[in-house]
């Protein structure tokens, strides 16, 4: 006990603001370096360079006890006297004032792009229809039903969402910062180191199934630390943690904690005895086994090559892709690059802590031990995972793993540092806070702008070019959207350069055919056929632009390959149907068609298409039947009213013949 009324050392300012200056200097300096494996800490090439020098000025300025001292007093005082005109008003009141107002923020600033992780194909997913996603069933679930209720695309879902989840975030954090602070000058500090660390960067309408997970970590890290104080019961943590692995199986890493919690001291003292310990912590232990047991399973169903669990491992330990290796320079410089980026300063924090309260710190002081299995899980989640896309770009498949050793600092900074003056400790909170948003604002700036974050993403997947071929497919998509067909050939013929795909192939081919350069097209879907004959898609595609370029019958041929290799795709039905009628090969028309409905009778288009073949071919009695039946099984088709008129009109050339 004596040990810990031992007073701190003097000069932890000093080292705090030492720190702060060097993470400055090499924000600074990297800055001139886009190209550089420097993505963490180079965002400030991308502002103007006026706002460039002002933040670093500013941030500079800071550091000085004088400056500092006076910015400080203004703004505590501007904050004092606005927390006096809302003081009568319910504490919770307030919190939810301020995260709404930065609800709004979150919007006001919100990505242009969608281009890092993998935007695109979450959105697509919603708009293809598809039902589930194993690694982040929950979160899926959510945007399908989302998006499905209030009529809205993908992009959109995903982008409310994200800023509703920011408006919970800052509500979350507000509530630790009471848990954890003593008065308000630890609540402050708290709270904006932890508000304006990088990961933040999910609430700004990010499209990406990791926005609610991270919500929910702080929800279950929330009521664990409540668990740990004895302010809450077990099972608070308990439901959390199962919430949590339900929105994505990333929140595995988790586990050890929760078994932490069960197993802790504390929870020896008290859960043991009221709950007669035994069967309720078997009990619990065999809910968690069955827990990690079906989030593995999920983890093995989901790889799409069928290769065991070591996929996600980053080579050597996996058995996935090497581009580089665990102990590799890149490696290990992209895993600094990345902390960086979303805690800005939670390793100074930690490591401050440590070199001035080492003597002092109870390892066995369970919030301590706590804070400890969550920061040591997710720094192995980060090293030892593989990012598929690259650190860069997979940069949001690791943004939780910040928040526990940021947290575990902030907590053994203020509990064991509480000799501290005020005034030192607004020094610090002041320096961590300018320091931080330094980095942070300029990776919010850089999101929110167009042209910048085409820029940088096109500068990251200059430095792994072996694994850039996904990011050149994103660019394409990109520039699809945008109309911009000279630079969308550009970004496939590159994706091709680096990966023979058939569909990065098909893909270009389409370009071309929608700018009706069908000779193009054509040699490209050949090049395909080179790679695999057996996809459907390429013999789809000929056939669509034999057509064009009057080749009828090689089209019906590649129409016949496209339904022999896939036979359940009604797509190919339709179109070679349409195909024949133009020829006036109505029979030939009508048995393509029927052999579809044959195999899949609920595929009700078709019976629309089958009305429109027998209306050109004279049969009138038959095609009103077929037309009646697709509105019978679609009644709210868009094109309901142009089917019922010809339905009246079929019914005038019946009654004159």
């Amino acid at each position: 006990m004596n040990k810990l009324k031992i007073p701190p050392k003097a000069g932890a300012e000093k080292i705090i603001g030492a720190g702060c200056f060097l993470l400055i200097l090499t924000h600074l300096v990297a800055s001139y370096f886009p190209q550089e494996r420097l993505w963490g800490v180079n965002l400030l090439y991308y502002l103007p360079p006026v706002w460039r020098w002002i933040l670093v000025i500013c941030g500079l300025l800071i550091l000085i006890p004088p400056i500092n001292k006076v910015v400080g007093n203004f703004l505590s005082d501007l904050a004092h006297r606005i927390a006096n005109g809302f003081r009568k008003i319910n504490k919770y009141y307030k919190y939810a004032f301020l995260s709404l107002i930065a609800g709004l923020l979150f919007w006001a600033f919100k990505v242009k792009t969608f281009l890092l992780g993998d935007s695109f194909l979450r959105a697509r997913g919603i708009d293809l229809g598809e039902k589930l996603s194993f690694t982040a069933p929950l979160d899926f679930f959510v945007h399908v039903k989302v998006a499905k209720l209030l009529s809205w695309d993908a992009f959109q879902t995903y982008a409310v969402i994200s800023a509703l989840s920011g408006v919970m975030f800052v509500f979350l954090v507000l509530l630790l910062g009471d848990l954890i602070g003593k008065d308000r000058k630890e609540k402050v500090l708290i709270f904006f180191v932890i508000i304006t660390m990088g990961a933040s960067q999910l609430f700004f309408g990010y499209v990406e199934s990791y926005t609610l997970v991270y919500v929910a970590m702080v929800i279950y890290i929330l009521f664990s630390l409540s668990y740990l104080m004895n302010k809450d019961g077990l099972m608070l943590p308990v439901l959390s943690f199962l919430l949590t692995l339900s929105l994505h199986l990333s929140a595995l890493t988790l586990l050890p904690s929760l078994l932490y919690l069960i197993f802790s001291k504390e929870a020896r003292k008290t859960q043991w005895r009221k709950k007669k310990g035994k069967f309720f912590k078997l009990s619990l232990s065999i809910g968690i086994v069955l827990v990690v047991a079906v989030g593995l399973f999920l983890l093995q169903s989901y790889n799409p090559k069928g290769q065991g669990l070591g996929s996600y491992l980053i080579f050597p330990l996996g058995e996935g892709e090497s581009f580089y290796s665990l102990f590799s320079f890149p490696h290990l410089l992209d895993l600094i690059n990345h902390q960086l980026l979303v805690s800005p300063v939670g390793i100074l924090i930690l490591l401050t802590s440590i070199l001035f309260f080492s003597k002092r710190i109870n390892f066995k002081e369970s919030v301590v031990g706590f804070l400890l299995v969550v920061s040591v899980c997710s720094l192995g989640y980060a090293f030892w995972v593989d990012p598929k896309l690259g650190y860069p770009r997979d940069w949001d498949l690791f943004a939780f793993t910040g928040l526990g050793y940021t947290l575990l600092g902030l907590y053994i900074f203020l509990k064991y540092g509480r000799e501290i003056k005020r005034d030192i400790l607004r020094y610090i909170s002041f320096s961590l806070l300018f320091t931080s948003l330094i980095s942070t604002v300029s990776w919010i700036y850089v999101n929110a702008t167009e042209k910048k974050a085409v820029e940088r993403f096109e500068h990251l997947l200059n430095l792994d070019e072996e694994r850039s071929a996904h990011g050149h497919e994103t660019l394409a998509i990109y520039y699809d959207k945008r109309k911009d067909w000279q630079k969308e050939i550009e970004q496939w013929k590159k994706a091709i350069a680096l990966t023979n795909n058939v569909r990065y192939h098909n893909n270009l081919a389409a370009v071309y055919y929608s700018q009706q350069r069908y000779d193009l097209a054509l040699k490209e879907l050949k090049r395909s056929l080179e790679v695999d004959s057996t996809y459907d898609y390429t013999h789809f595609g000929l056939g669509e632009i034999l057509i064009r370029m009057g080749r009828d019958q090689e089209a019906i041929v590649e129409f016949l390959k496209a339904i022999k290799l896939k036979p359940n795709k009604m797509e190919y039905y339709s179109s070679l149907g349409a195909h024949l009628v133009s020829l006036e090969r109505y029979q030939e028309a009508v048995k393509i068609l029927e052999q579809g409905l044959k195999v899949n009778p609920g595929y009700y288009p078709i019976y629309r298409d089958l009305g429109y073949t027998y209306f050109n071919s004279g049969d009138f009695a038959r095609a009103e039947r077929y037309l009646k039946l697709y509105l019978k099984h679609i009644p709210q088709a868009e094109d309901r009213n142009q089917i019922e008129a010809m339905i009246e009109k079929l019914k005038t050339e019946i009654r004159e013949h």
